[in-house]
C-alpha cells in the first residue's frame, strides 16, 4: 500500500508545474494589461476614445501585452520553481533516498559540470542549434508546398504572440533567456524528478 501511495503521489504532484505556471501566466496577464494601457495612454495624451480603442486591439498593443506578461511571468515564476526545486529535491535528497530508494530508485539531482569542456560544448551548442533550426526551416518548407494556408496560419499566430520582426526587448529576453530557464526548471526539473520517484526508470 505504502508503494502504490509513493508512487500515486508523486505521479498526482508531477502536475502541479503546469498548473501553477498557467495560472501564474493569467494572473500575471492582467497585471501586465493594468501596467501597459496607462503608459499606452498616456504615450497618446491627444488620441481620440475610438483611435484609443483601436489601438488596444491591435498587433502591436498586444506584441506590447504579451512582452510585458511573459517579462512578468519569468521574473515571479522561476525564483518560486528554484526555491521548490531546491528545497524539495536537493536540500530533502537524503531524507527522499533513504525512505524511498527502493520504491523509485530515481537517480539523485545532479548539478555538477565535471567531465564537460566548455571549450568544446559551447561550439556544439551552437552547431547544435543552427541543425535544429535548418531542420526547423526544411519542415516549415515541406509544409508550405502541401498546403500554403499552413504559412499563413503561422504568420497570424506569430503576430497574435507578439513575435516578428517588431518583436520587443521583454519578448525577446524571454524567448532567448527567461524562457527556457522557467520551462527547465519547471518540466525537466520538477516534474522529471517527480516522474521518476513515480515511475522509476521510464519517468
Amino acid at each position: 500500500m505504502k508503494k502504490v501511495e509513493g508512487r500515486g503521489h508523486n505521479f498526482i504532484r508531477s502536475f502541479w508545474p503546469i498548473l501553477f505556471l498557467v495560472f501564474l501566466q493569467n494572473v500575471m496577464s492582467v497585471f501586465a494589461m493594468q501596467v501597459t494601457m496607462p503608459i499606452a495612454m498616456h504615450e497618446m495624451p491627444k488620441t481620440s476614445i475610438q483611435d484609443m480603442a483601436d489601438y488596444f486591439v491591435s498587433p502591436a498593443y498586444f506584441s506590447l501585452l504579451s512582452g510585458a506578461t511573459y517579462l512578468f511571468y519569468s521574473i515571479v515564476g522561476i525564483p518560486i520553481l528554484a526555491v521548490v526545486y531546491y528545497r524539495t529535491f536537493v536540500k530533502t535528497d537524503s531524507k527522499y533516498y533513504s525512505r524511498y530508494q527502493v520504491l523509485a530508485k530515481a537517480e539523485k539531482p545532479c548539478f555538477s559540470l565535471k567531465g564537460f569542456s566548455l571549450i568544446k560544448l559551447i561550439p556544439g551548442l551552437i552547431i547544435l542549434s543552427l541543425g535544429v533550426f535548418a531542420i526547423i526551416n526544411i519542415v516549415a518548407d515541406v509544409m508550405t508546398v502541401i498546403n500554403p494556408a499552413w504559412l499563413k496560419t503561422l504568420q497570424d499566430l506569430e503576430e497574435m504572440n507578439g513575435i516578428g520582426e517588431d518583436m520587443g526587448l521583454p519578448m525577446l529576453l524571454y524567448a532567448l533567456i527567461l524562457g527556457p530557464i522557467v520551462e527547465e526548471i519547471a518540466f525537466r526539473g520538477i516534474t522529471t524528478e517527480y516522474l521518476k520517484r513515480s515511475m522509476g526508470f521510464w519517468g
